[in-house]
């Protein structure tokens, strides 16, 4: 990885910072109630210096998502990447990831969830795309993975795409559920959820047409 130099750390550093500030404000006021000049008494940086980086709330609010989604992204990388062990504990590790780190950003996942669908016309399909962008790169690497646990008899054989998007669904309504409760999960539970995604809740479960 390529060393970043003194300016550009700093640099990176004050455009963390403002986000962090932007983050707190939309939690407090809500996405449409915040000000870029609250944005600005927050974060500590005049409103000259927040607008080199940003041109508005619109690309900040556009910023925060974009960044949560390459997070997730890489999250399920390093799993795969870095964790050489079988398909249904890759599997189970980046379910555990994904929600403690949707309770560690429970106010970035607040704010998303609530406003997503009252947010400018203008904003929401480019919102959307880059969103999609991500969510779909995301399920074609769990669908290689679901693919891979197949092959060994680890995972029925279902549509290794559906698949990867249920257990997407599932993740994120778990995160949804959590949140609101918690600001973390014991092992125990998230076993227990898990567990419930992979057995299913039917005893003797068959399909009726």
């Amino acid at each position: 990885m390529e060393q970043l130099s003194r300016k550009e750390r700093e640099k990176k550093r004050k455009r963390e910072e403002i986000l962090t500030a932007a983050l707190s404000v939309f939690a407090q006021k809500g996405y449409h109630g915040a000000t870029m000049a609250e944005i600005s008494q927050v974060s500590e940086y005049p409103l000259g210096t927040i607008y080199k980086f940003f041109q508005g709330k619109e690309q900040i609010y556009h910023e925060m998502i974009r960044e949560t989604g390459v997070a997730l992204g890489d999250i399920l990388l390093n799993i795969i990447e870095n964790d050489d062990c079988s398909p249904i504990d890759q599997i189970k590790k980046c379910f555990n990831e994904y929600i403690q780190y949707g309770i560690e950003k429970r106010d970035y996942f607040l704010i998303y969830n609530s406003q997503r669908s009252s947010i400018d016309a203008v904003l929401v399909p480019n919102i959307n795309k880059s969103i999609n962008k991500l969510h779909n790169k995301m399920n074609e690497l769990l669908a290689d993975i679901f693919e891979k646990g197949i092959e060994q008899g680890q995972f029925k054989s279902h549509s290794t795409a559906e698949m990867a998007h249920v257990f997407s669904s599932v993740v994120f309504s778990t995160i949804w559920m959590l949140i609101g409760e918690h600001e973390s999960v014991e092992t125990e539970r998230l076993d227990n959820l898990f567990a419930i995604f992979m057995e299913g809740i039917c005893v003797e479960c068959t399909t009726h047409t």
